[in-house]
């Protein structure tokens, strides 16, 4: 009678379980007990279940405008301007998010069939996803709504302040695309060392079953689209929030924080069909598994760079880096792509391999582990190749606006600034045409940004 009754989510805060069926409805229980209503703990249902208790049959639904709706998400925003820190109950529908005022008394609450319902309207048409795709960040919360967006809830006071609205940029939106919808409510939001994780292009794959007998359809995603928060202040404006990125290199399932405060997050992975639980260490800049190595790929899309001028036609003469404390083997692979091609064309690739061997360290010189590298002139001339559109004929290098695609393999870097340098061209079409037959070898615009490279043994990484 006292046990949990059968849900699909719930919620527990306030000394109180909340769950809820496939439907609109939801209900509450006591865990702890009761010592006046002579209910005992640990977990109970009784002043629901039982006939004639006190709150006997006490069920909770949606408004009036959501009672055709499914509840996807139960959950609590900590609230800044209360004694408990605790604010009302959040439950969603893939449509609005609705507030109840379950931090009150319980002889406040009124159940769905009474004409006064204690919940309330708190955010019409954008909707929670899924019962994981909601994270707490202070006293707002950032979550994935059906449509696939990032967006955000503050319940603070007014003279705090409060996130900035964060625009997907195209990169990015590309990477929230979702090419398998019906996967879309598994997904995750996490919330960890000032970051937020999105899990990103949920698909279908296959796995083995427990005893190894069977091949079952399972899921995983291709990776997080992650944001960096900076710390808020009152004492300011509202800090602005960016995007860090997609990223990749497992196939994670879900990511739970543990700790005090959560200060370990783990992410629940499943690469090729095997389940796999990785650690997030951000002391350390590398990728480590099986006692194995492997340097992070990192890859930069720039702007498109117009030079003040989207009609005068430019070409291309150098490129400069100002590339700081690179530690370890470096590589550096430079594209390209003018407004006018459909992806982007190899510039050049550089490498760096750190001399690893014994020498003497200068006096006065402090080191651990492995000295940063500082390259004075990091320049790069114009693409070693004349490339050209196979449609129009126009040279790659004679461009009106550009973009970069940079990829950086290393233990560590830091990079500064960029600089692209072009020269005004003519205006006269004779001199950017490529020759009326050239021959060109049409690119391959498939991304690998969502590729996993295997961990391979590093001789060279010595500490």
């Amino acid at each position: 009678m006292g046990q949990v009754p059968a849900s699909i989510l719930g919620a527990y805060n306030q000394n109180r379980l909340f769950v809820a069926n496939a439907g609109s409805e939801f209900t509450g229980g006591d865990p702890t007990g009761s010592l006046a209503s002579g209910i005992n703990p640990p977990i109970t249902f009784a002043e629901v279940m039982t006939v004639g208790s006190q709150y006997y049959g006490q069920l909770f639904q949606l408004p009036t405008a959501g009672h055709s709706e499914q509840i996807t998400y139960m959950g609590f925003l900590q609230m800044a301007d209360t004694s408990t820190g605790i604010g009302p109950m959040i439950v969603g529908s893939s449509k609005a998010i609705y507030t109840y005022n379950t931090q009150n008394p319980r002889a406040t609450w009124v159940s769905a069939t009474s004409n006064t319902p204690f919940g309330s309207l708190f955010c019409y048409d954008a909707g929670i996803v899924g019962a994981r795709a909601f994270a707490n960040v202070n006293s707002d919360a950032f979550f994935l709504a059906a449509d696939g967006y990032v967006r955000s809830l503050s319940m603070s006071r007014s003279q705090q302040s409060t996130w900035a609205r964060v625009p997907l940029s195209r990169e990015v939106e590309n990477w929230f695309k979702y090419w398998d919808k019906s996967l879309i409510n598994l997904s995750f939001v996490s919330y960890f060392r000032n970051k937020v994780f999105f899990s990103v292009n949920p698909y279908r794959q296959a796995a083995i079953d427990y005893d190894s007998l069977f091949t079952i359809s399972d899921y995983a995603f291709g990776g997080l689209v992650v944001m960096e928060l900076d710390s808020l202040t009152a004492f300011g404006q509202a800090s602005k929030p960016i995007w860090a990125g997609l990223w990749t290199g497992i196939r994670p399932m879900d990511m739970v924080t543990i700790g005090d405060g959560g200060d370990r997050a783990f992410v629940i992975a499943k690469d090729n069909g095997i389940n796999r639980l990785y650690e997030i260490d951000p002391d350390i800049t590398y990728d480590t598994a099986d006692n194995k190595a492997r340097l992070v790929r990192s890859r930069i899309y720039t702007k498109e760079y117009d030079f003040k001028d989207p009609f005068q036609n430019k070409e291309i003469h150098s490129i400069n880096f100002n590339f700081d404390t690179i530690q370890g083997d470096f590589t550096l692979d430079l594209k390209y792509k003018p407004s006018h091609a459909a992806c982007f064309s190899p510039w050049r690739t550089f490498n760096f391999y750190a001399p690893w061997r014994t020498f003497d360290i200068p006096d006065g010189c402090i080191l651990d582990g492995y000295a940063g590298q500082h390259i004075r002139d990091f320049t790069f001339g114009a693409p070693n190749e004349d490339l050209c559109s196979p449609v129009t004929s126009d040279f790659f290098k004679v461009f009106r606006k550009i973009q970069l695609e940079i990829t950086i393999t290393a233990k560590y870097w830091e990079i500064h600034e960029i600089k692209v340098n072009a020269m005004p061209k003519p205006l006269s079409p004779l001199q950017t045409i490529c020759d009326p037959f050239p021959k060109v070898a049409v690119c391959d615009c498939k991304s690998d940004d969502w590729e996993i490279f295997p961990f391979e043994d590093c001789t060279k990484l010595i500490t």
